[in-house]
């Protein structure tokens, strides 16, 4: 048996905010934490650079649990809590 205790979920972080927006404003709907990694290594940021410290995807994980943005699904997907959808 480990005595080792499970991360606590902290507050979030200014780096953790900038992948949450970014995965609000996509319009994903279910997503693994995969697809999630995947879609955040393409995006941009305000240089035209893509982003180097996009988090490994269990990390990503726990920055998810703590997003008032997204819960897991009954499928095991993550899905956006809030259901506005913006109009275009």
């Amino acid at each position: 048996m480990s005595n080792r205790r499970p991360p606590r979920l902290t507050k979030i972080n200014k780096f953790e905010q900038i992948w949450i927006r970014l995965l609000t404003e996509a319009r994903l709907d279910d997503f693994t934490t995969g697809q999630g990694r995947e879609y955040l290594l393409t995006q941009k940021n305000h240089f035209g650079r893509t982003y180097r410290r996009v988090p490994a995807a269990p990390r990503l994980r726990s920055i998810l649990r703590k997003s008032p943005y997204f819960y897991r699904g009954p499928t095991g997907l993550w899905v956006r809590a809030f259901g506005q959808e913006e109009e275009e």
